[in-house]
């Protein structure tokens, strides 16, 4: 049976969505024949106990569609048939084809096709598919809030809407992605065992509290909800903004939850309740002020939330269950009282064409139906007793009451969460006895207010059955607890006793005497009156004989003092026009209460964040020059940043600095090339690559290291040494150099106390770059004849390995090791080396901002020559070599002190 109901919902929803376009009476019809089987599929599994599961073959997306209504579900199902009913009824009168023969039409589509949306996310147990369902809602939600999108005012809060739910989809998309990939599949389930799941609650909280509108990610609410239609309005305050606290509830009874997640969930729902509703006395804009509320409500929500989580991580005590409870019919009692009074607020606009509470009032003689149910619903959602917003809050104080006095740690923060619950609902008092006094009460402001005219039974009917909704649930709340007790134990089945607390009862029964005894003193008021022959007069005539519209007190001046309270918050601006002289022309006193998250937070850095990538954006020229330079720039930075640290065994590669035994796999190093030359990589100064072929070879033996310049040209021939490297019988020559430039030589220099120099060809000399100490170098040398038998010669401040397929240049403070591979073989021109292909250079990040940039030159025109394939970074520790670098450097430190500094 809940099959079939459920194909007859989807169906209605989607014959209305054709004939929305062309026949409003039969889409009215389609409408309400979907939203009723939704309904009687809800309260059929709500009744049953037992949730229902569909799982098809046919991949939706890439994935088989399921389908679960379960308890949850099921309870957020049966307010978006209410509200999608009532609302689609109120829209035939509120937005007329005659009056709005453009957008009426189109109107009718998204609102189906936002129905039938929200009914996918609501039974949707495949992530990629709430996904849709989401994508679906919030795009058809910014066409319903443009509707009217001649305004400009409409169209900046659609793409603020459009702009906020995008941040909260990108935070669930990474949420639902992240689960998958956890879990190997998208599917949904309860996982509550699988406790490495639990940071992904942070991500849910931000995504679903945003679309809730938890403060501060309320951004987008206020301005969507004022400029919306007011039936769009209705059901984005009543069930689109419960769709986020259904994400909430849904996944926080799906999987685990991290400590202290529900000290941050009640936390924000106690700034949302408070803030919410200080925010809304600052308001003229009636729509605007009571989207406020919709803040303040679903903070009261979070607050029985949040304290279910808290009760659940100290083991499942019953004051989270009465809070989780209070929460769960709040849902409902905010859906039905919120979407009344939107429909009142949607009355009045429809009769006055204005918002602006200043510019109405007396319109109680001329709307009375309007008046008397927009007054009940300000009753309800005040918490005044016998409605239903008071069940609901009682049910989350008799939680925080019974938290306090479980003599825990959560009794010091139980007890201040009930007394700022308790001043939310006075605040709320306040803000709607504003409302009422100046829209309904007194004289008429403007010429549209003394005009007005009571709306049709379109626009009345819907408002009539939202004011029983609220008054049934209110007069006979214990009919409502096995449903409630259904959804806990769906969300927490250890939760599953079903008998209806005590004072429950109690207040059901309280409820109907203190409604019989209201009815009957509201019959002998009027009776009274009726006989006495009374003459009404103006509301606030302050005692003068012919009161007007200017003595009456308006909605800034009705709540300034208490809006003065929470001025560190609100941050008011006042325009005074001030009278200067006795006969004044003029004078004008009015007050503007800014969104202050978003005019003072969101978008300043939004400004700054849109210089920065304007500033950018001009620097994408085309020029590859500047690019060229703005790498440089960059690793200027990062050098700079970095610093210069001593070079240490850490940084070296793992195959220079592990054992000549050990199993470390070594780089290929081909035999090298009988007759070749050095490739000197480092080095100060611009300088070119070169070598000389020796003047003789012997079979068998190895070409002897020869000592290159710092910066420029090798100088000298390679003669051909013995199978010991440097140590063998291989001589070097200076070349072109003065007699000065041999290894020799330099050695002899430092001798004497001399600054380390290097020699350049030509015979220059130019200062090398910072080296490692020649203990280091002579245990590198060990290693590297230990690896392979590798002979090297310094470099600067560096070393160099006499092989054209395998070069490495050690430089000081080296933090990097790059392996670049080629895609084929480099072959350098004569006369720089001979023609032995070189497809492997490793080398070493230099020590310095400078000699950072000249490697990097030097090195940009080395591979310019050879497209890169890819780069490897290694480093590896070695203690062993540590402790034997130390050994040597002291040693020879202790040397250079004993032979007087040299």
């Amino acid at each position: 049976m809940i099959t079939m109901l459920l194909i007859l919902a989807a169906g209605g929803m989607m014959a209305g969505l054709l004939a929305g376009w062309v026949a409003p009476r039969l889409w009215l019809g389609l409408t309400l024949v979907g939203v009723a089987a939704a309904f009687a599929a809800a309260v059929a599994v709500l009744a049953g106990g037992t949730a229902w599961e569909w799982r098809s073959a046919l991949p939706v997306g890439g994935e088989p569609l399921h389908l679960l209504l379960d308890g949850i579900s099921a309870f957020f199902l049966i307010l978006l048939s209410v509200i999608g009913g009532a609302g689609a009824v109120y829209a035939r009168e509120y937005w007329a084809d005659r009056a709005h023969p453009r957008s009426a039409r189109t109107g009718r589509v998204w609102w189906n096709l936002m129905v039938l949306s929200l009914g996918l996310v609501l039974v949707a147990a495949n992530g990629l598919h709430f996904l849709i369902g989401w994508e679906l809602f919030t795009l058809s939600a910014y066409f319903l809030v443009t509707l009217d999108r001649q305004k400009a005012e409409a169209r900046a809060a659609g793409w603020l809407y459009l702009g906020a739910s995008h941040v909260a989809v990108l935070a669930l998309f990474a949420f639902f992605a992240l689960l998958a990939a956890r879990n190997g599949n998208w599917d949904l389930g309860p996982m509550r065992e699988r406790s490495e799941l639990a940071p992904l609650f942070w991500l849910a909280l931000f995504g679903f509290g945003m679309k809730a509108g938890v403060f501060p990610l309320h951004i987008w609410l206020p301005s969507a909800h004022a400029n919306a239609p007011s039936h769009v309005s209705a059901i984005l305050s009543g069930v689109a903004i419960k769709l986020g606290i259904y994400g909430l509830v849904r996944f926080s009874g799906w999987l685990p939850v991290p400590a202290g997640a529900g000290w941050v969930v009640a936390a924000l729902g106690v700034a949302s309740a408070v803030l919410g509703v200080a925010f809304a006395l600052g308001q003229h804009d009636l729509k605007r002020l009571l989207a406020y509320h919709s803040v303040e409500n679903i903070g009261i929500i979070l607050i029985g939330l949040g304290f279910a989580l808290v009760a659940v991580e100290q083991g499942g005590t019953t004051w989270g269950r009465l809070a989780f409870a209070g929460g769960l019919l709040h849902v409902w009692n905010h859906g039905l009282f919120k979407s009344l009074l939107f429909f009142g607020a949607g009355s009045v606009l429809h009769a006055t064409g204005t918002k602006e509470m200043s510019r109405l009032g007396g319109l109680w003689r001329t709307m009375p139906w309007t008046a008397g149910l927009f007054a009940l619903g300000a009753m309800a959602i005040s918490g005044l007793p016998p409605l239903n917003g008071f069940v609901s809050e009682w049910l989350v104080f008799l939680g925080l009451f019974d938290a306090s006095l479980s003599h825990s740690q959560t009794a010091w923060a139980a007890i201040p969460a009930a007394i700022l619950l308790g001043m939310t609902g006075a605040l709320a008092l306040a803000c709607f006895a504003k409302v009422c006094g100046v829209v309904f009460l007194g004289a008429p402001r403007s010429e549209a207010a003394a005009r007005a005219q009571e709306s049709g039974p379109m626009m009345r009917g819907p408002m009539l059955v939202l004011a029983g909704a609220c008054v049934v649930i209110g007069l006979a709340p214990v009919l409502f607890w096995p449903v409630l007790a259904g959804v806990t134990t769906a969300w927490r089945p250890v939760w599953s006793d079903t008998m209806a607390p005590a004072p429950l009862l109690a207040l059901g029964s309280m409820h109907l005497v203190l409604a019989a005894v209201a009815g009957l003193a509201a019959w002998w008021l009027w009776r009274r009156v009726n006989r006495l022959g009374l003459v009404r007069s103006l509301t606030w005539d302050c005692g003068y004989a012919r009161p007007t519209a200017r003595m009456q007190y308006t909605a800034g001046s009705f709540a300034a003092t208490i809006t003065e309270w929470f001025a560190w918050i609100l941050r008011p601006t006042v325009h005074d026009h001030r009278p200067e002289t006795v006969l004044a022309s003029g004078a004008s006193h009015r007050s503007h209460t800014p969104e202050t998250v978003l005019e003072h937070i969101v978008e300043p850095a939004g400004g700054l964040v849109m210089l920065l990538s304007t500033t950018v954006r001009r620097r994408q020229h085309g020029r590859v020059q500047s690019y060229l330079f703005y790498l440089l720039l960059g690793v200027a930075v990062l050098a700079a940043w970095s610093g210069e640290v001593p070079m240490s065994p850490r940084m070296l590669p793992a195959w220079l600095t592990e054992p000549a035994g050990h199993a470390h796999p070594v780089p290929h190093v081909p035999e090298p090339h009988p007759d070749c030359g050095v490739l000197r990589c480092l080095g100060v100064g611009r300088g070119r690559l070169d070598s000389r072929r020796g003047s003789a070879a012997h079979a068998g033996s190895r070409p002897a290291a020869v000592r290159p310049g710092a910066g420029g040209a090798m100088g000298g021939h390679a003669r051909t040494g013995h199978a010991g490297g440097v140590s063998g019988g291989g001589t070097d020559h200076a070349g072109e150099g003065p007699a000065g430039g041999t290894l020799a030589a330099r050695r002899r220099h430092l001798a004497r106390g001399g600054r380390r120099r290097s020699f350049r060809g030509d015979g220059k000399v130019v200062r090398p770059l910072p080296g490692v100490t020649p203990p280091v170098r002579q245990l590198l040398s060990q290693r590297l004849r230990a690896k392979g038998g590798v002979t090297w010669a310094p470099v600067g401040g560096g070393f160099a390995l006499p092989h054209p397929a395998a070069r490495i240049a050690l430089g000081r403070d080296a933090g990097t090791v790059a392996l670049i591979l080629m895609r084929e073989p480099l072959v350098f021109p004569e006369p720089m080396v001979d023609d032995t292909p070189v497809t492997q250079l490793l080398f070493f990040i230099a020590p310095s901002p400078r000699a950072h940039l000249d490697l990097l030159g030097r090195l940009s025109r080395l591979l310019a020559r050879g497209p890169f394939r890819e780069a490897l970074v290694k480093n590896a520790p070695d203690e062993e070599l540590h402790a034997a670098v130390a050994a040597a450097d002291a040693a020879h430190a202790a040397g250079a002190k004993a032979g007087g500094g040299a």
